[in-house]
């Protein structure tokens, strides 16, 4: 099955109190509204921090999509394991590498309002296994909606979202703007922000350029995190997907 972009970008989330920079790098999926299943898999590059300490790291993505009742409901399960190349100190007092693995789900109901326009409404779920150094598990939960319009050069698309902090309670916003070309390429804006508790106007922002052929989708995006405190952070990352 075509896709037009199978994973869009990879959603940088992470939560400032438990500063972990492992936890930031996941799937941000883009429901694709076409019947059928896919399979996909991937590896993606990347570095957290490169403006002070660098920590490079590498991630493994498999992702599983799969649209019914004619494209009314499409469903996704996401799965990512991140290895860090710097050293941090565990509760024991050893330096470990940070691992991390991502477990990612989402639902998306879609309602025609008309012929070249689509409403969505989202349900995702995202939850952080911190493998090392140990420290507690990340979950969200959120709910979310996507305005679609189909106009003669692609698709262009709006969302919004609430992720929820399971642990706390802590609710965010989540802006995204995008279009998805007829021939293949991708370009998208984010901003993450917090709500409750407030302490900072805009957590993350960033953009995100994919370009997909046959079934091979390359990606490369950049973010800023942080933003609104003293420790602004620069994000940048590359990656591919190939869907079979």
């Amino acid at each position: 099955m075509k896709k037009s972009v199978i994973l869009l970008l990879v959603f940088i989330a992470a939560d400032i109190a438990f500063a972990c920079s492992a936890c930031s790098m996941r799937n941000r999926h883009n429901f694709s509204q076409n019947e059928g299943f896919a399979f996909s898999a991937g590896i993606e590059v990347g570095a957290e921090n490169i403006n002070g300490d660098r920590e490079p790291y590498i991630g493994t993505l498999l992702n599983y999509d799969e649209a019914l009742l004619g494209g009314k409901l499409d469903i996704y399960l996401g799965f990512g394991y991140f290895h860090e190349f710097v050293k941090k100190r565990n509760a024991d007092g050893d330096e470990v590498f940070p691992k991390t693995i991502t477990l990612d789900a989402g639902f998306a109901y879609n309602l025609d309002l008309r012929k070249t326009s689509t409403l969505s409404l989202i349900l995702e779920s995202n939850t952080d296994f911190r493998l090392a150094p140990r420290r507690n598990n990340r979950s969200l939960l959120s709910p979310g909606i996507k305005f679609t319009e189909t106009v003669s050069a692609g698709d262009i698309y709006t969302q919004f979202g609430l992720p929820i902090h399971l642990a706390n309670g802590a609710l965010d916003g989540a802006i995204t703007l995008g279009w998805i070309s007829n021939f293949g390429l991708g370009i998208s804006a984010d901003t993450e922000f917090n709500l409750s508790p407030n302490t900072a106007w805009a957590r993350k922002m960033g953009a995100t350029l994919s370009y997909s052929f046959e079934k091979i989708s390359i990606y490369t995006h950049c973010f800023f995190k942080n933003i609104g405190n003293n420790n602004i952070s620069i994000n940048p990352s590359i990656g591919f997907v190939f869907s079979f």
